[in-house]
């Protein structure tokens, strides 16, 4: 039986939603701070910023989040365990997330960070209650509309953060303790890769990795003549094709 609480929750998703996707829109069609958000990423370019089509990631990303409002909304959906266990934690991420917009406009890079650190983990709290034991078959709307949306979400705000943090560093002009900016970011990418592979291995999850070699091919595409981005990119790549061939094949083997 719905409580007033999860009628309260089921509103307060798509209210904070609409306000998180109105301030993306506005901070960019009034260009706070006179710049858009996608132009930030290249006033202090990092060989770890993709090449501007990956950020099109958002667009999915929000059409899912959307997508997962308006089912969370439906009357018979009000009391489910999914909902109460997400609904909140996704509500705090909208909002935290118009602080993020805001600041990352105004160059407050270091806090953007800080509250792209805050979203990133509320919403791997979510990603990780969504996979929480063992997890039966799922209908296909409900993989769509549940788990999707937050496997994509958590892989790009991990992305994001790492190249939040670059670019934040590249702004106070840090000199990387001697080692060079491709050496550097060859780690971050090994870095991202660690974090896929974990992921796979705790909790299976093809579209987590899939985001992480969308990032990855973005990167080759802008920097991959930077030796040695370009084999370390493609090499990390096959390297998650071939974890989630070789765990995709052990699960199957299990069931």
């Amino acid at each position: 039986m719905p409580t007033l609480n999860d009628r309260f929750r089921q509103f307060a998703v798509p209210i904070t939603m609409g306000v998180f996707l109105f301030m993306n829109w506005w901070t960019g069609a009034v260009r706070l701070g006179g710049v858009t958000q996608g132009e930030i990423a290249f006033i202090y370019p990092t060989l770890f910023t993709p090449e501007f089509y990956v950020f099109s990631i958002w667009g999915i990303i929000y059409m899912l989040l959307l997508g997962y409002a308006g089912y969370q909304l439906l009357p018979w959906q009000a009391a489910r365990a999914v909902h109460r266990n997400i609904g909140w934690p996704l509500t705090i991420v909208n909002l935290v997330g118009v602080g993020w917009l805001v600041t990352w406009h105004l160059l407050y890079l270091w806090v953007s960070a800080a509250l792209l650190a805050l979203m990133l983990t509320l919403v791997l709290i979510v990603f990780v209650r969504l996979h929480r034991g063992s997890q039966p078959a799922l209908e296909f709307p409900t993989y769509l509309l549940t788990n999707l949306p937050f496997a994509i979400y958590s892989a790009w705000l991990s992305v994001a953060l790492i190249a939040n943090i670059a670019i934040a560093l590249k702004a106070m002009h840090w000199a990387g303790l001697g080692i060079s900016e491709p050496l550097w970011t060859v780690i971050l990418l090994i870095i991202a890769s660690a974090i896929g592979m974990v992921v796979q291995l705790r909790h299976w999850s093809p579209a987590f990795v899939g985001v992480l070699i969308w990032a990855f091919s973005g990167i080759w595409v802008r920097n991959g003549s930077v030796a040695p981005i370009g084999l370390a990119t493609v090499t990390l790549c096959a390297c998650l094709c071939l974890g989630l061939i070789v765990l995709g094949w052990r699960r199957y083997r299990r069931a």
